[in-house]
């Protein structure tokens, strides 16, 4: 019986430890493109807010072009309140169809940590719902309930890209689509 005990105290023993190499493999990261048009990137929020204005034609935003925009806003107005040894690198948005892979990447004294939230965005007659389904520590998938310590980090992300959220959410359909994000001002 004792031996019973230790096999499987030694199975779970083995278990975490393969768990926690698994968590500490950083995710790949969508690579950033260069801008295609004369070295200028698109102003997002600008187009956002023409396009609700006007209300006439669907906006299509490329994959590359949010992670452009994000990797320019976020380096610009994140704070140093980790320390030196644990500093924020970007952010990644993977699109598919009707979701979204959200990656968080930091350098932790030299290696590169990332924590990746799935979210789906859906809409309940005048108010968009952005639902966390899943997520992953490194290459570790795990389910929603495990990624509420990534809790204050989102909401720090969400404090900062304010206006990008308030200028997406005027739109009357918002839709996640293969390597875009399809905004539609029409009203219906």
């Amino acid at each position: 019986m004792k031996f019973l005990l230790h096999l499987l105290l030694l199975i779970l023993l083995s278990a975490l430890a393969g768990a926690a190499w698994v968590a500490h493999r950083p995710a790949d990261l969508i690579p950033l493109e260069p801008s295609r048009e004369n070295g200028k990137s698109r102003d997002l929020v600008d187009d956002l807010k023409q396009a609700t204005i006007k209300g006439s034609a669907i906006i299509e935003v490329s994959e590359a072009d949010l992670n452009r925009h994000l990797s320019k806003v976020l380096s610009a107005n994140m704070q140093d309140s980790l320390g030196s040894s644990i500093t924020f690198e970007r952010l990644a948005l993977d699109l598919e169809p009707d979701i979204a892979h959200v990656t968080l990447a930091w350098q932790v004294a030299g290696h590169r940590s990332t924590a990746t939230v799935d979210i789906r965005i859906t809409r309940q007659e005048k108010v968009f719902r952005i639902e966390v389904t899943s997520g992953a520590y490194g290459r570790l998938r795990v389910p929603r309930g495990l990624l509420r310590p990534l809790a204050p980090a989102l909401h720090s992300l969400t404090q900062t890209l304010q206006e990008e959220i308030q200028a997406m959410f005027q739109m009357n359909q918002v839709r996640l689509a293969q390597d875009k994000l399809v905004l539609d001002p029409r009203f219906q």
